[in-house]
Order: C-alpha cells, then sequence, then structure tokens
C-alpha cells in the first residue's frame, strides 16, 4: 500500500474522531496520540506535555511558552556538546500551519528558542557538525493572492541553528 493511501485512510479514520472529540470539549495534543505518548527524551530528562499541552521539562514550562495547537511534534534529540537539541513543530494555524522552536536540553535544564520558519512544513532537517539545518519553502496563508503564494513557495530557506543562535539564509533570525 503506498504511503499517501495509508496517509489518507488514516485521516479518514481520524476527522470523524476527532469532530466527535471536538464536540465533547476534549483536546489532544495531535490527532489519534494521547498527550501522554507526545515526547522527546534526552541524555538529561523527558520533554513532554503539561495537561493544558504546553511543553515542559521536569514539570516546568519552558520559556517562551510553546503550547500545541492541531498537533505538535518534540523531535529526536540532536547530541550537541553537553546539550541536546530538540526540534519541536507546532502544527495547526491556517494563517501559519507550522511553527518550529529548538529547545537546548543540559544537565542544568532546558530552554527554548524563539519561534522561527516561514510557516510551512520542513522537507529537511539535517545535522551538520554542531550545527542544525532546517530546510523550508516559503509560505503566504490562503487569504494571500494566488501569485503571491506561488511565488513565496518559490522561495528556499535554509534555517540552521549553531551556538544557540538560529540564522535564515546567513542572516540572524529575530
Amino acid at each position: 500500500m503506498k504511503t499517501a493511501h495509508i496517509i489518507s485512510l488514516i485521516r479518514g479514520w481520524c476527522m470523524p474522531v476527532l469532530c466527535i472529540v471536538g464536540l465533547l470539549g476534549i483536546t489532544t495534543a495531535s490527532p489519534c496520540q494521547a498527550v501522554d505518548e507526545v515526547h522527546s527524551t534526552t541524555r538529561f530528562g523527558t520533554l513532554t506535555l503539561d495537561k493544558e499541552n504546553y511543553v515542559q521539562f521536569k514539570g516546568h514550562r519552558l520559556s517562551p511558552a510553546m503550547q500545541a495547537n492541531n498537533s505538535i511534534d518534540l523531535g529526536e534529540p540532536y547530541p550537541i556538546g553537553v546539550s541536546d537539541v530538540v526540534l519541536v513543530t507546532i502544527i495547526g494555524g491556517t494563517a501559519c500551519p507550522y511553527l518550529y522552536h529548538f529547545v537546548v536540553v543540559t544537565k542544568e535544564g532546558a530552554r527554548a528558542t524563539r519561534e522561527f520558519g516561514t510557516c510551512n512544513e520542513s522537507e529537511e532537517v539535517e545535522r551538520k557538525g554542531a550545527s542544525i539545518e532546517v530546510h523550508m519553502h516559503g509560505f503566504l496563508g490562503p487569504f494571500e493572492p494566488e501569485p503571491a503564494r506561488k511565488k513565496a513557495f518559490r522561495e528556499n530557506h535554509t534555517f540552521v541553528f549553531k551556538d544557540g543562535v538560529i540564522t535564515d539564509n546567513g542572516k540572524l533570525v529575530k
């Protein structure tokens, strides 16, 4: 069975369940995944979600706060020197479907970067030595004119996380 077909089958099953769950006022961290299943285990402890779906480390919410929208992915840790770096992907906004943060975890604790990205889904995440690169196209939301959205999508962005700093195509992300 092809992957796209499997995904459509899963979505076909999940959507009615999510509608029922939504009508009942129940929230989950991601479609078809229990909140307690969303985690990333580092050498220094585990990133998890609290009851309100905020990312936490050892029982404490991180700052800046990162809350699951429709879904969240706490990626696998990249060991870099004396820290583990985790890419967090928040999924679900209409105008900006994908937001990203890096979380640096050490024996002293965990700290998150500010959000970054173009609002598009990453195409590739790769470690290069002591840095992590996240590649994606540009993005404009569904309320923007079609020609502008197409132009934005043709843009290529490489976000690089190194030594606690994030750049986008070589320029500092603020």
